[in-house]
């Protein structure tokens, strides 16, 4: 479908209503300090 309308890129785009929330469920200090560089999760599926 792409090749069709002639674009040879994508990006997704974020659904702003569904929350965010980390994808892992870990308290260690470790995984907290770099929480905010981990890939995060929704609240509901796509």
């Amino acid at each position: 479908m792409m090749d069709d309308r002639g674009y040879d890129t994508m990006e997704p785009v974020a659904d702003q209503a569904v929350q965010r929330r980390p994808l892992l469920d870990f308290h260690a200090g470790y995984v907290q300090r770099v929480a905010n560089a981990l890939p995060k999760q929704g609240t509901s599926g796509p």
